[in-house]
């Protein structure tokens, strides 16, 4: 199913099936103001723990858009301090919001959970994600 959150994937056990993507880069935790700079308005693209993609277009009045399916309004987001917050109209299991630290690693952006580290996303995947329904070749780097 294309266009699943975070959570979801979360929930169902998937939260570490990969280690944090990737390379031996350092990760910066953002804080409130760089990661209101890199969603704000910002298109992403990236992969979750099971390795399906994802690509979703954050608005900075707090809307969320899916990107792999003809940009529909999926959901919003929203800050809490240094943490960032989606809720998803569609996902009825998932009652409630989830919240993820950002980190930086170079280029990428990794998801995880506040307190554990564990990876709910991220934009490195290391491959190109083709859209099942598509020929569009997406690179999963910002």
């Amino acid at each position: 199913m294309k266009g699943l959150c975070l959570a979801a994937i979360l929930a169902l056990g998937g939260g570490s099936a990969f280690a944090q993507a990737g390379s031996d880069e350092r990760a910066e935790r953002l804080d409130r103001e760089a990661i209101l700079r890199e969603l704000n308005d910002a298109e992403l693209h990236g992969c979750y723990p099971d390795g399906s993609p994802w690509a979703e277009r954050t608005t900075s009045d707090g809307d969320l858009y899916d990107l792999l399916a003809d940009e529909a309004h999926v959901g919003i987001w929203w800050l809490v301090d240094d943490v960032v917050c989606y809720s998803y109209f569609a996902n009825p299991e998932v009652a409630n919001p989830s919240c993820f630290a950002v980190q930086r690693r170079g280029v990428h952006l990794d998801f995880v959970l506040p307190g554990t580290g564990e990876l709910g996303g991220t934009t490195d995947c290391g491959v190109d994600i083709v859209d099942g329904d598509g020929p569009e070749r997406v690179r999963l780097a910002r």
